[in-house]
């Protein structure tokens, strides 16, 4: 009887000893930064573009199914690497329309999306966006218009907003 109650107790303390052990603590956390950057890989598609003035009017609205060419695409790849293809209206001898590949690294770093940032990945990025929205199938970023625009706007846009879909 001693023995059985010997083996019971023992039996009792590895449980509760093995039940602590697999406690929802010890569960892998995935930060909201890691959840985003996987919403960020695959490739997006531009939808539209808008240029705002200072008091968030728009300026002038681009929507990428009036263009006579292929929308604007980005590519986000794990490790940082960004390819945004760009369409001419010109087109090659079998009718593809001439593309612009341009790789850049980019990061995101809360609510920013930093692109065309230094190998070393400081934070002296070409273009730094604020993310309004990031979803499974949906990106829209905005940035201010600074002096690396040089005249591509008009001097009453003070920031543009690009909405994406993606596409796979």
């Amino acid at each position: 009887m001693k023995k059985q109650t010997l083996f019971s107790l023992l039996f009792l303390g590895m449980s509760a000893v093995s039940l602590t052990a697999c406690s929802s603590s010890d569960d892998i956390q995935i930060t909201e930064e890691a959840q985003n950057n996987s919403k960020m890989f695959g490739k997006w598609e531009l939808v539209e573009k808008v240029e705002l003035d200072v008091n968030g009017r728009i300026v002038k609205e681009t929507l990428a199914s009036d263009l006579n060419v292929p929308a604007q695409t980005v590519d986000y790849y794990k490790g940082g690497i960004t390819i945004q293809t760009d369409y001419s209206n010109q087109k090659d001898s079998q009718g593809n329309y001439y593309n612009e590949r341009s790789p850049r690294q980019w990061m995101l770093s809360g609510n920013k999306l930093y692109l065309g940032i230094s190998k070393s990945l400081e934070q002296n990025a070409e273009q730094i966006y604020d993310i309004r929205v990031l979803s499974q199938d949906r990106l829209i970023i905005e940035r201010k218009i600074d002096a690396k625009d040089g005249n591509r706007y008009t001097s009453n846009v003070s920031s543009i907003k690009i909405t994406y879909k993606k596409v796979n």
